[in-house]
């Protein structure tokens, strides 16, 4: 859930353009509209912020949508493809990340993205 909002962050101060962040696992749902904030991701929060300068806390959780897909010019997954939603499976332009895990160590997972976000 926060991988992809990390992603989303990074992605904007260092390649700009519009892009968004959506989760796909079945937890995500229950979170859908919810503020980060909110969601006890303190310490991935303030890790970011202490290391990019960036403040995703009042970004909002989002459900990925089959509208969300068809209109994204790239697709970045996170999650392993057993999970993934028919609409996402289906597609053969999906770029996977699904060995950025979201445990461990945080400073170490934000470079991850980070140099994968610039290599783009």
């Amino acid at each position: 859930m926060v991988r992809s909002q990390i992603a989303e962050a990074l992605y904007k101060k260092y390649r700009g353009g519009d892009v968004l962040s959506a989760g796909i696992l079945p937890q995500v749902e229950q979170y859908n509209g919810k503020k980060l904030k909110d969601l006890n991701l303190g310490v991935w929060i303030q890790t970011l912020k202490n290391k990019e300068g960036i403040n995703i806390s009042l970004n909002i959780c989002k459900q990925v949508t089959e509208k969300m897909v068809e209109d994204a010019d790239m697709i970045i997954v996170m999650a392993k493809k057993e999970i993934w939603p028919d609409f996402l499976i289906m597609r053969k332009d999906v770029i996977i990340w699904d060995d950025v895990k979201d445990n461990g160590d945080i400073p170490k997972i934000i470079d991850q993205i980070k140099a994968r976000v610039i290599l783009l």
